[in-house]
């Protein structure tokens, strides 16, 4: 983990489930993700450096980062869900496209960082 994460391990919820006539609480684990956000996509965050998700894979992590701060979701990615071209994804710090792209799924406690292409020149 780097240098200030802020990771508390695997997020739990409960949920009540029915068996054999009777309810029982049941306990689920969830993925805890870290996910960075760098200066450029900050405009849509608010300020925030730094976002947490439970999601299993990229779809999953646009949709969450949209439900969290809306109109992210049009930076990152096409309606579809696929990544555009120009917005670079490293799961701890390994490109996603070596990882088997947007087929990856995540694991708890894996860091994603978001790095938009940025041109200019002088």
């Amino acid at each position: 983990m780097g240098k200030g994460k802020t990771h508390r391990g695997p997020l739990r919820r409960q949920r009540a489930k029915p068996l054999n006539s009777e309810w029982q609480h049941v306990s689920e684990v969830l993925l805890a993700i870290t996910i960075r956000i760098p200066p450029p996509l900050r405009k849509f965050t608010g300020g925030a450096e730094v976002a947490e998700s439970d999601a299993t894979n990229l779809t999953g992590l646009f949709e969450s980062l949209e439900r969290q701060f809306p109109g992210i979701k049009k930076a990152l990615c096409a309606e579809d869900g696929t990544p555009h071209r120009f917005v670079n994804i490293y799961v701890n710090d390994e490109d996603i496209r070596f990882l088997g792209g947007a087929g990856y799924a995540f694991e708890d406690g894996d860091e994603v960082l978001l790095i938009p292409a940025i041109a200019g020149g002088v």
